[in-house]
């Protein structure tokens, strides 16, 4: 019985792992002609970076942002680069964008009713069926979360990440935001 709970449990996982990677992507790009010397100092940028079209609540929210920025620093903090207050002093600066945006597709036509007879079958005979034809909009929920370093002395990205996926129905715990910037920083610069 051990055996067959740990297989059901290794079964679960496996599927969950799958469809967390299929419902999200992963875009990153570095410039790598712009150096990122040891011990680079970073700031976040001043001002927003939000979209115009964001149409969730869930994006201006203050503890979100929070959260973004305490995984985007502990992930720069462990490649080396040195947090600072004030940009204008900084090596590189930080700015991050949350957007979430709606898409409607072309409408989707489904039939439903009773199936058509032929005369094989018992009594009915061909030819009789009702049935219904809709069509109806398939909505999409895209969300995406941008995160840009950029050398402050020429103000050109020295690299870019990208996750988009399906924002879901709440807000991202600590944990998941963790973990999406984990994703995103695989492929960032270092500092040290």
């Amino acid at each position: 019985m051990p055996v067959i709970r740990l297989f059901a449990c290794l079964l679960i996982l496996t599927a969950a792992m799958t469809l967390n990677s299929c419902s999200s992507n992963v875009a990153r790009d570095r410039d790598k002609s712009i150096s990122v010397p040891a011990g680079s100092t970073v700031a976040f940028a001043p001002g927003t970076y939000e979209g115009p079209d964001n149409l969730d609540p869930a994006v201006p929210n203050e503890i979100v942002h929070r959260r973004i920025e305490g995984a985007i620093v502990n992930e720069l903090q462990a490649r080396g680069f040195k947090l600072v207050d004030d940009p204008g002093t900084a090596d590189f600066l930080v700015r991050f964008l949350v957007r979430i945006s709606l898409s409607i597709s072309e409408p989707t036509t489904t039939t439903t009713g009773i199936r058509r007879t032929t005369p094989r079958d018992p009594g009915w005979g061909t030819s009789w069926g009702v049935g219904v034809t809709s069509a109806q909009p398939v909505t999409r929920i895209n969300a995406s979360i941008v995160v840009d370093l950029v050398q402050r002395s020429t103000g050109n990205t020295a690299w870019r990440g990208v996750w988009q996926g399906n924002p879901g129905t709440r807000a991202p715990t600590q944990q998941e935001i963790e973990e999406v910037m984990r994703r995103i920083f695989r492929s960032a610069p270092t500092a040290g």
